[in-house]
């Protein structure tokens, strides 16, 4: 890219900037940068709801899917095991948490990213395409392997809290306590795609919920930078790759605030 991207954009980050566990991990602790992520980002879109989070982003902004189909008359062949499309959406509340007690009807933002597989990536035979496609076939049914879903996150720019600075490029497994550790993703499946939704709000920690809250103001001048990868546990499953990857840069949340529930907003630019 060249210069920094546009305000109220979104671009897709270089996968290179993912540290991610190397082949030689389990032996040295090593981290590599991912190789190119199995799904490239072709859309995105920020979205608010009074009424708590969105269970499935595909039912609610059908929009979405068909123009990633649109966009996609003459698919490319891909390899067994991948959908043509993946769709990630993550849910953050916008109200102050509470030690109380975790609030499932409130306030919260959602940020859809959109995605086309790379059919390159998918086919190359590494660990973390073969990975990949064990964790897209049984993940849905089974909240262990969903469990092994990992966030990375970066968020960059002015006035970014040292709370939130501790944790850029930290991977963070999407789920909860106990052994196996299960998943806290919400699936949906179509013939052509998948779906993976996480709520912030009802899942996070109280110090995570936290420091989405804090943040909250200084948004319109940071890029937040989200990707996902499946965990390597063994030898044969490493090096990780990232899944896929989105920077959301600058938007002014709270002017769009007004449009609570008014649908999916796209957000401008791209790649």
């Amino acid at each position: 890219d060249d210069g920094a991207p546009a305000a109220d954009s979104w671009s897709r980050p270089s996968c290179d900037r993912f540290p991610l566990r190397g082949p030689t991990y389990l032996a040295d602790g090593v981290k590599v940068p991912s190789a190119p992520a199995l799904y490239d980002t072709e859309d995105a879109y920020v979205a608010f709801t009074a009424r708590g989070a969105v269970r499935s982003a595909t039912d609610a902004y059908p929009e979405i899917l068909a123009k990633l189909r649109s966009a996609d008359a003459v698919p490319a062949a891909a390899p067994p095991g991948f959908p043509r499309f993946l769709v990630v959406a993550v849910n953050a509340p916008l109200d102050a948490p509470s030690l109380g007690g975790r609030r499932t009807d409130g306030r919260c933002v959602v940020v859809v990213f959109a995605c086309r597989l790379n059919a390159a990536a998918a086919a190359s035979g590494s660990a973390g395409a073969a990975l990949a496609r064990q964790w897209i076939a049984e993940a849905p049914g089974d909240i262990a392997t969903s469990g092994r879903l990992k966030g990375v996150f970066f968020a960059e720019g002015d006035g970014v809290p040292r709370l939130v600075q501790k944790w850029n490029g930290k991977p963070v497994l999407m789920a909860d306590k106990g052994r196996p550790r299960p998943g806290i993703s919400a699936f949906s499946r179509g013939d052509d795609y998948l779906e993976f939704n996480i709520d912030v709000g009802l899942s996070f920690s109280y110090m995570a919920r936290g420091a989405i809250y804090l943040v909250q103001d200084k948004l319109v001048a940071m890029d937040c930078v989200i990707g996902f990868t499946i965990e390597g546990k063994a030898e044969d499953e490493l090096p990780e790759q990232m899944l896929g990857a989105v920077s959301i840069n600058r938007v002014d949340w709270r002017a769009r605030l007004e449009d609570a529930d008014a649908g999916a907003a796209r957000v401008g630019g791209g790649r």
